[in-house]
């Protein structure tokens, strides 16, 4: 339910707070502030740790702490003490006083580079927390950028903190909530300005798939087997690997001469769930003896794990190697709709976990999304010298089973694991499905 909770929030532009003083945060800084236009920040401090840990934050928060402009640091330069830094953080020293914090403020938002600032003075007996805040407030108001105080000391600071709130400039106690608050914001201004999408429709054949998931409803039959799973794909559209299902060895060493080598033999039965943990699959079947002997290793590993053989049949398919594994699925979760999935497939998804989820009905930008926010993107774009996926191959299917799911309600699950994703179009299928249906009691 919290993946649920995520992905509705992306998609309705919430922002979503770990904790309390966080939401908080955020909440101060949205109600006094405009908007950042873009992610670049800069750091204004009196103390060079504070300084590199605000950068830090903001660099972990998805703000880019930009080096300011040669002209910016040149003014800067001139006016501040020798050993002062005017990169970014801008660091004044402890030597700093109220106006250098004013001067520096003024140039920086000034800097065209510059989208946001954040202004960190740590408290010492010689300079006036006060003098600093109505400083401080004095350039932020000159200004339409995004201006966050950080006030940091046990004693003295409090009415330095009062006044910034007073002139509507949220103050933090320590650098990384006010980096946290601002990359809030900055998300949010992105998802504002964010173009929705446009909602695809594809040609389909809708009444094939009625009849198939009708038939299994009339009969009460939740899951869905391999051949009605495979015709409910291409029915809309969506690539299914070659196969055959048989019962004997004398079928399956038929089918194999109407396949193309090399073969995956897998056993298929209600009782059967993780294939690859009872046996039930053989890759790589390079001939015909292969075939036979994989079949019969096969049975010795079922009748071990005490399946009825009886209820087993055989699925023999075309083996596709060499691609990337993907899974995307959905999942109808109640008072939400129906999540969409994607994420690196195979043995992948259960140890890394690597996946994205959006609600359906899906946008084509949504669809984009769900690729490129998971930490395997840079695996399906190429890595040392290797082709891209089909990315867009990609994005249609995920697509496709928005508009399947929102033309049949009745599917509560669906899993493709693996969908092999190839350079060529033409050789993206999924390999291995399962569909449940929700049957009213």
């Amino acid at each position: 339910m919290d993946r649920a909770f995520d992905a509705l929030f992306k998609q309705c532009g919430v922002i979503r707070a770990d904790t309390i003083d966080e939401m908080f945060d955020i909440a101060l800084a949205l109600a006094n502030l405009p908007l950042p236009q873009g992610n670049r920040a800069a750091i204004i401090t009196n103390a060079g740790g504070p300084g590199i840990m605000a950068a830090d934050a903001c660099e972990s928060a998805g703000l880019q702490v930009v080096e300011l402009q040669e002209s910016t640091q040149k003014k800067l330069k001139a006016k501040l003490v020798a050993d002062a830094s005017v990169g970014n953080p801008v660091d004044l020293l402890a030597g700093g006083q109220p106006e250098d914090f004013k001067f520096a403020l003024e140039q920086v938002l000034t800097d065209e580079k510059v989208d946001a600032a954040i202004v960190i003075f740590v408290a010492l007996i010689i300079i006036n927390p006060t003098e600093v805040a109505l400083k401080t407030s004095a350039a932020a108001q000159e200004f339409d950028k995004p201006v966050l105080g950080c006030f940091m000391g046990v004693q003295g600071v409090a009415p330095g903190i009062a006044e910034l709130h007073r002139r509507r400039i949220p103050a933090y106690p320590f650098p990384e909530s006010a980096a946290r608050a601002l990359a809030s914001m900055m998300r949010y201004s992105n998802w504002l300005k964010k173009d929705p999408g446009a909602t695809p429709s594809f040609p389909v054949d809708k009444d094939r798939a009625k009849a198939i998931v009708q038939s299994a409803i009339t009969q009460q039959r939740a899951f869905l087997n391999v051949d009605e799973v495979s015709e409910l794909l291409t029915s809309y559209g969506i690539a299914c690997v070659k196969y055959r299902r048989r019962k004997g060895l004398a079928e399956i060493i038929q089918a194999a001469h109407e396949l193309t080598f090399p073969l995956v033999l897998k056993a298929a039965s209600s009782e059967i769930v993780h294939k690859s943990e009872i046996g039930g699959v053989k890759l790589n079947l390079q001939n015909v003896n292969e075939v036979e002997r994989a079949y019969h290793e096969m049975l010795d590993s079922l009748k071990s794990k005490g399946i009825a053989l009886e209820g087993v049949s055989f699925i023999l398919q075309e083996m596709l190697a060499g691609g990337r594994e993907a899974i995307m699925g959905l999942h109808a979760a109640q008072g939400f709709g129906t999540l969409i999935m994607f994420g690196l497939g195979g043995i992948h998804v259960e140890v890394l976990q690597d996946v994205a989820f959006r609600l359906a009905p899906l946008s084509s930008l949504d669809a984009e999304a769900m690729l490129s926010e998971i930490k395997g993107y840079p695996i399906l774009k190429g890595i040392r010298g290797e082709p891209p996926v089909d990315l867009e191959l990609a994005k249609e299917v995920l697509l496709r089973l928005s508009l399947l799911t929102q033309d049949f309600p009745e599917i509560q699950e669906m899993d493709i694991n693996p969908f092999m994703l190839f350079p060529q179009r033409n050789k993206c299928a999924a390999v291995d499905a399962r569909i449940r249906l929700h049957l009213d009691k």
